[in-house]
């Protein structure tokens, strides 16, 4: 007797489709950064590379720290990202933003030699603003670190120090910690931040990196600093005693053009 088993074979390709299915359902969250970012110089060339949990595209936004960023690498799909970035200049300060088509992942700075040479030299990163997770190579979650592994900071990297510090409470950092959840809730998604905690420890350091970074800036008469940064469009109101009031991305630059308040220079 021959057995019909094409009922069976429909069920097992259903069976394969759904957990196909399932399983995209897990990689729906922010790709993650591993390690840390490495940059090597040569002449007016500069290589980067860096590692992520899983396959995605390849992109970096790159240009002089002092205007925004507009030249683009865009490389193949993998883990293991490698981008070439063209045309440096001696003793200039660079911004980049690394990571996906889609997301990015890190916004570094770095500062090339006072000449150009032949001679590959290791980069010091500086980091602006930091992934919401750092997976270090061996799975632990942790901040990101302030410099290449083995290699001291430079004066050009103190400002990741900062970053790397843990932020206090946000019941200390926030102005009226009981906004947060609410602030969390509409503009946590901006930051992939995790819970109200990390949302505020955000907004902390982009206060603290602020002077360093070179952002835009406001203060009104009240004493209420307003910070804008136009690379990543991240906006960050703060009260005089240093306090979040508001932290999140508008969508464009004319958002800080109408708040009020005189600019001013941050200092470090």
């Amino acid at each position: 007797m021959k057995l019909d088993t094409s009922g069976f074979r429909c069920f097992y390709r259903a069976l394969v489709l759904w957990m196909a299915v399932v399983q995209s359902g897990f990689c729906d969250g922010p790709v993650q950064l591993i390690g840390t970012p490495r940059l090597t110089v040569t002449g007016t060339k500069a290589v980067l590379q860096w590692t992520t949990d899983r396959e995605t595209g390849t992109s970096v936004v790159y240009g002089p720290a002092i205007e925004r960023p507009t030249r683009r690498f865009k490389g193949k799909v993998g883990k293991e990202h490698r981008a070439e970035l063209d045309g440096l200049e001696p003793s200039t300060r660079y911004r980049l933003i690394l990571g996906t088509a889609r997301e990015p992942l890190q916004t570094n700075e770095f500062v090339t030699s006072p000449r150009v040479t032949a001679t590959p030299l290791v980069a010091a990163l500086t980091v602006i603003i930091p992934p919401p997770r750092l997976i270090s190579p061996t799975n632990s979650v942790g901040p990101p670190p302030n410099s290449l592994r083995g290699q001291a900071p430079s004066k050009e990297s103190d400002s990741s120090q900062i970053v790397s510090r843990p932020p206090p409470p946000l019941k200390e950092t926030w102005g009226q910690p009981e906004t947060v959840a609410d602030h969390f809730r509409r503009h946590g998604a901006d930051f992939h931040a995790r819970d109200p905690e990390d949302y505020a420890a955000q907004a902390w350091r982009f206060r603290n990196t602020a002077a360093t970074a070179g952002f835009r800036a406001k203060k009104d008469a009240k004493g209420v600093l307003r910070i804008y940064d136009p690379v990543s469009g991240t906006f960050g109101a703060y009260n005089p005693d240093g306090t979040t009031r508001t932290f999140f991305k508008p969508g464009n630059d004319a958002y800080f053009d109408r708040q009020p308040g005189k600019p001013i220079v941050l200092h470090e």
